[in-house]
C-alpha cells in the first residue's frame, strides 16, 4: 500500500510540474516582449560599427548626412569609471515603417493613446569589449539625425529599458549645409576621349572642295573626317545637312588633346526674285586615322580613358553619396545611449478599431508558434503590433498604405500589401469583424521591400 501511494503521489506531483510548465509556456507566448526583438533575424537592421579611442571622442559621418558628435573624455563603465583607451561604437538608422518592423522596435500603444510616428530614428551603443559604456554625468553627445520627412511639431523621445518611450526634448531642424557645399563643389565630368576608330554606323564625311578658291582647305584635301555622335547632340534632326552643296567650309580646332575638330560649313544662295538666303551648320568631327597613326592614337586614348574612368567614378560615386543625404536634418543632444525617436503621438481621430481575424490561423496555430501580427502604416510611418491574445481588435488606418505581416513557422509569412490594404472597406468595420485574408509566402520576399540607408561613412 505504501508503495502503491508513493507511485501515485509521484504521478500527481509530475502532472502538477507539467500543468505549471505548460503555463508558463502559454503565458510566455502570449506575453508581448519588452523592448527591441527583431521578428525575422535574418532581416535585422545591422548596426554599423566604427572603433575610436575614448579620449579623442568620436566624430562621424553617416550616409544619410546623420552627424554623431561623442565628446572627449566622455566614457564610463557600468560603475561609473573613466574609460580610456580603444573603444567601439555601433550605430544604425530606421526612416521607414519597414526599418522599423525589422528592428523590432516597439512603437507604443493606440489604445493607450501613447502610439508613435516616426520622423526619424536610430540606435547608439557604445562597448569596450563585451561591456557597455554610457555618458558620465553631466556629459552629452550631440545628433544630427537626418529628416526625409516633414517633422514640425515633433518631438525627441528615448526608449527606456521598459519598452516605453519617455520625452526627451525638442529637436532643431538645419539645413544640411554640407550637402549643399558638398555638391555645389563638385567638379563637373571632365570631357570624355574619343575612340580614335570608326564605327560601322558613323557618318563618314569626304570634303571636296576648290582648294584654289578654299586653299585653307588644302591641308586636310586628303583627310576622311568622321562626325562624333556624343559631340553633336540633336544632329539626327539636321540630316539635311548632309544633303546640302556648301559653298563655304572651314576647319578648326576644337579640343586638340582629344583630337577634335569643328568643320564649319556655310552657303549663300541667291534667290529667283535675287534675294539672299544664307545658311550655315557646324559639326565636332575627327579625322580617321589609319596604320601608325590610328595605333598611337588608340593608346593615347587608352591612357585617356584610363584617367578619365578614375576621376569619373569618384565624381559620380560623390554625388551619389551626397544625393542619398537627407536635405535637413533634426539636431539634438542625448545624455545616454540607445534608441532616440523624433516622433509625434498618433491623432485618435487617425485610427478605427476593428475587430479582425486572419486566415492564416487556418493554417498555423498562434497560440503555440508565438506568432504576432504587425501593422506597418507607410503612411504615418509607425508599426503597430499585436499578439494572439491582442488582435480581436486591431487599431487601423482606413484607405492607408499599410502593409500587414505575421511572422510563421517554416521561414514563412503572412502577408497583405499595401495597394491591397487601401483598398478595403474598413471605414465601414468600425467595431465590426472583419476577416483579413493574406498571402503566405517564403520570408525572402519582404528582401525588395526593404530600401533602408546602412553604410557609414
Amino acid at each position: 500500500m505504501i508503495a502503491t501511494k508513493t507511485k501515485i503521489y509521484t504521478l500527481a506531483a509530475g502532472a502538477i510540474g507539467m500543468a505549471a510548465i505548460t503555463v508558463a509556456w502559454y503565458m510566455m507566448v502570449l506575453h508581448h516582449p519588452k523592448g527591441i526583438q527583431a521578428p525575422i533575424e535574418a532581416l535585422d537592421v545591422p548596426f554599423e560599427t566604427v572603433a575610436f579611442n575614448a579620449e579623442d571622442g568620436l566624430e562621424l559621418v553617416y550616409k544619410t548626412g546623420s552627424t554623431i558628435n561623442i565628446p572627449p573624455n566622455s566614457l564610463v563603465d557600468a560603475d561609473g569609471n573613466p574609460i580610456s583607451g580603444s573603444v567601439t561604437a555601433q550605430y544604425r538608422e530606421f526612416h521607414s515603417a519597414m526599418d522599423i518592423f525589422r528592428a523590432g522596435v516597439p512603437m507604443g500603444d493606440v489604445a493607450t493613446g501613447q502610439a508613435l510616428m516616426s520622423g526619424g530614428m536610430f540606435e547608439l551603443n557604445v562597448t569596450q569589449g563585451d561591456e557597455e559604456l554610457a555618458l558620465a554625468s553631466g556629459k552629452q553627445a550631440n545628433l544630427a539625425l537626418a529628416a526625409y520627412r516633414p517633422t514640425e511639431g515633433y518631438n525627441v523621445f528615448a526608449l527606456d529599458g521598459e519598452g516605453a518611450w519617455q520625452q526627451n526634448g525638442l529637436p532643431k531642424l538645419d539645413t544640411n549645409q554640407a550637402k549643399i557645399d558638398g555638391l555645389a563643389g563638385l567638379k563637373p565630368l571632365p570631357p570624355k576621349p574619343i575612340d580614335p576608330r570608326a564605327g560601322e554606323s558613323d557618318i563618314i564625311i569626304d570634303l571636296e572642295a576648290n582648294y584654289t578658291e578654299y586653299p585653307d582647305l588644302k591641308f586636310f584635301g586628303n583627310t576622311r573626317w568622321r562626325m562624333v555622335p556624343q559631340e553633336n547632340p540633336g544632329f539626327q534632326d539636321n540630316l539635311w545637312a548632309f544633303r546640302v552643296i556648301w559653298s563655304r567650309m572651314k576647319i578648326v580646332k576644337h579640343d586638340p588633346a582629344r583630337n577634335l575638330y569643328k568643320l564649319e560649313m556655310k552657303q549663300r544662295q541667291q534667290t529667283y526674285s535675287d534675294k539672299v538666303v544664307q545658311r550655315e551648320y557646324s559639326l565636332i568631327v575627327a579625322p580617321v586615322l589609319e596604320g601608325n597613326d590610328l595605333e598611337a592614337s588608340l593608346a593615347a586614348f587608352n591612357k585617356a580613358m584610363e584617367q578619365y574612368d578614375s576621376v569619373a567614378v569618384y565624381i559620380i560615386q560623390e554625388r551619389d553619396r551626397l544625393e542619398a543625404q537627407a536635405d535637413v536634418l533634426n539636431s539634438f543632444n542625448i545624455e545616454s545611449f540607445g534608441v532616440h525617436n523624433i516622433d509625434q503621438i498618433i491623432r485618435d481621430d487617425l485610427m478605427v478599431s476593428v475587430e479582425a481575424s486572419f486566415n492564416f490561423t487556418d493554417e498555423v496555430n498562434p497560440y503555440f508558434t508565438k506568432i504576432r501580427v504587425y501593422l506597418l502604416n507607410h503612411d504615418l510611418n509607425t508599426v503597430q503590433d499585436y499578439g494572439v491574445t491582442e488582435w480581436d481588435f486591431v487599431f487601423v488606418q482606413p484607405q492607408s498604405n499599410t502593409t500587414v505581416i505575421a511572422v510563421l513557422p517554416n521561414n514563412q509569412v503572412a502577408i497583405l500589401y499595401g495597394d491591397d490594404f487601401a483598398r478595403l472597406p474598413l471605414q465601414n468595420h468600425k467595431g465590426k469583424p472583419y476577416r483579413f485574408n493574406m498571402s503566405i509566402v517564403p520570408q525572402e520576399q519582404l528582401v525588395p521591400l526593404m530600401g533602408g540607408l546602412t553604410a557609414m561613412r
